[in-house]
């Protein structure tokens, strides 16, 4: 009887414990030929982007599945056999470029497979776009159309896809679409260099920091395209759970996809499939030990039944009902599966948001410049707003180049500025204006090195007043923030980035160790571009540089594109300019220059015309 116990006591275990592993990272596979094998490899020359991915997140775990010239066939037999059923949450695979010199289909045919298959294990399927190779020696127009092909219907983001990162649109040659641009080419014309890489760390990042791509370009209505919304906005929404009951193993995890529908915005939240995972595998062990104990029970009663028949045969029955018992647990997942898949599925908890109109926005959550009052009272009198009720807006176009929607109240405000900004005769404002037309039309990057037209402008609208908290208090202080009351707008954002010498004390902001250097490759890209200075900003913007790897020379001349008179021109007309800082002046060490933001005459007002509401 002692065997017998002893034995299925090691069955029960055997079949339960085998699949526990340890709470081990995420894990996501790096599938693709030899742009993404180049991307897991660290050279003298080249950092690949997988490579900065590790240590950026090193918090997942990138598993590298890639061999230069292979096509879609391999990509599928690596998934397969290293990815399918293997535990990854995430796949980032290239759309291919090896198999699409004669033809299209088969190659879609098997990332249709992966997808799908991808899809079925919630596996989160990032898909990075070919690019453009047409100076390569091998380069045929047919080639290079199918390409093209293949990068459109990828945008359409068939089955299974949750984001597709347009790396051709920005890489390609503003000249010849087939070519890539020499900024990101290797000298074969068909891989990508240092900045190429950066750029796919830099698309793939958004997606981990922000849940969108800033150049997505998506032309189906029918598809999840990813959107932005705030961190603040997430967190009102979306707050990881607190558990009455703690459940043995749960630990939750991520849990957030931001999508959008047919105009719609759904949240995704795997919090809830996580905690039913977790209360299956849970129950499935509880009832496992409960069919033993029973078992044992049964089995002591048969030992101390004395021969009776009637109590042998009532033990017996009682180790028969509990191993089915114990078999219909631990099967339950394979019967379930039998009868549905989807049952097994714990697909994550979709949300619809209401209530959101908004772009890209990188200078949100400031009251205001720091150093200068601004009356909360005063402001929402001006310009009409309300807690909690989104401004009444009115839509503005600015210097002939785009439209943007402020609030109504300071709209005219904004087309004095524009206007005056249209009629200097300053000629760094005309080369200013003239290189924002080149980089909207993409006939040249930005300083940050990128050349497809985004950034250009960038705001945010929404509730923007209400109350805020601290320490547990009651709720009491006036909080807004200027860009969602339609008083602020930036402008060539990556060429302004927010970012912060080694002096400031804020905790936002990038850093210049980071941004100098990339816009003196960006500005070193544009002159060769543009060798005789069309935009009268050379000299200017070398003087910058200096500064900018100087701590903003000790904080006296922060980073801007934008010339003097530009700035001058705002603040005549009552705006205030980020870039003289998120840090307490005379020095400034944390700049904002594309902010722009509206106050006009609710800056430095009298407290005592306008009672404060904050105690």
């Amino acid at each position: 009887m002692k065997k017998i116990l002893l034995t299925i006591i090691f069955l029960i275990l055997f079949i339960i414990f085998p699949q526990q592993v340890s709470a081990n990272k995420p894990k996501v596979a790096i599938i693709g030929s030899s742009s993404f094998y180049h991307g897991c490899k660290e050279l003298s020359y080249r950092k690949g982007f997988v490579i900065q991915l590790r240590e950026a997140y090193p918090d997942k775990n990138f598993e590298c599945f890639a061999k230069g010239g292979q096509t879609t066939k391999y990509f599928k037999n690596q998934f397969n056999d290293n990815v399918k059923g293997k535990g990854f949450s995430e796949l980032i695979i290239y759309a291919g470029l090896n198999g699409l010199a004669k033809e299209l289909k088969p190659s879609q045919d098997d990332l249709i497979e992966i997808f799908r298959d991808a899809e079925k294990e919630n596996i989160t399927v990032i898909v990075i776009s070919a690019q453009p190779f047409g100076k390569y020696g091998d380069w045929t127009q047919t080639w290079g159309d199918n390409i093209i092909k293949n990068h459109e219907w990828l945008k359409g983001k068939p089955e299974g896809i949750d984001y597709f990162v347009d790396i051709y649109s920005i890489i390609k040659d503003s000249a010849d679409e087939y070519k890539m641009n020499p900024f990101y080419a290797m000298t074969d014309g068909l891989h990508m260099n240092q900045e190429g890489h950066n750029l796919m760390f830099e698309k793939i990042s958004e997606i981990y920091e922000t849940g969108s791509i800033t150049n997505l370009n998506n032309t189906s209505n029918n598809t999840a395209t990813p959107v932005s919304l705030t961190v603040n906005e997430i967190d009102r929404m979306v707050a990881q759970p607190t558990l009455q009951i703690r459940i043995p193993g749960l630990n939750f995890t991520g849990g957030l996809k931001i999508t959008k529908k047919d105009g719609k915005t759904f949240i995704q939240t795997d919090f809830f499939q996580q905690y039913l995972v977790a209360v299956y595998k849970y129950s499935v062990i509880a009832i496992s030990i409960l069919a033993v104990f029973m078992i044992i029970v049964a089995g002591i009663q048969w030992m101390i039944s004395g021969g009776s028949p009637d109590k042998i045969k009532a033990a017996q029955k009682r180790i028969g009902q509990s191993i089915i018992g114990l078999l219909i647990a631990v099967g339950s997942y394979t019967i379930l599966y039998t009868i549905n898949p989807y049952l097994v599925g714990f697909k994550a908890l979709e949300t619809q948001y209401f209530n959101l109109e908004s772009t890209v926005t990188y200078a949100e959550g400031e009251d205001s410049i720091s150093g200068k009052t601004v009356n909360e009272q005063c402001l929402m009198e001006k310009f009409h707003l309300e807690i909690g009720k989104k401004p009444e807006l009115e839509t503005v176009e600015m210097f002939n180049l785009f439209k943007v929607q402020v609030n109504k109240y300071s709209a005219s405000a904004w087309e004095k500025v524009s206007d005056e900004i249209l009629a200097s005769d300053d000629p760094e404002i005309k080369g200013i204006l003239h290189y924002m037309k080149d980089f909207k039309n993409k006939e040249v990057p930005d300083l940050a090195g990128i050349q497809d037209g985004a950034g250009l402008v960038s705001q945010k609208i929404g509730n923007g007043v209400g109350y805020s908290r601290k320490n547990g208090e009651p709720l009491k202080k006036i909080t807004y923030d200027m860009h969602v009351n339609g008083l602020a707008v930036d402008f060539m954002t990556r060429s302004n980035w927010d970012f912060k010498t080694p002096l400031s004390k804020s905790k936002k902001g990038d850093t210049i160790e980071k941004w100098c250097p990339i816009y003196k490759r960006g500005l070193e890209n544009l002159k060769k571009l543009k060798p005789d200075d069309p935009y009268k900003m050379y000299d200017r913007l070398d003087k910058k540089l200096e500064s900018c790897f100087n701590n903003f020379n000790n904080g006296t001349d922060p980073w801007s594109i934008w010339p003097d008179e530009w700035i001058k021109i705002f603040e005549r007309n009552n705006f205030r300019w980020g870039g003289w800082g998120w840090s307490a002046p005379p020095k400034v060490h944390r700049t904002d220059g594309m902010h722009f933001e509206y106050l006009g005459e609710c800056e430095n007002v009298d407290n005592k015309k306008y009672p404060s509401k904050t105690t």
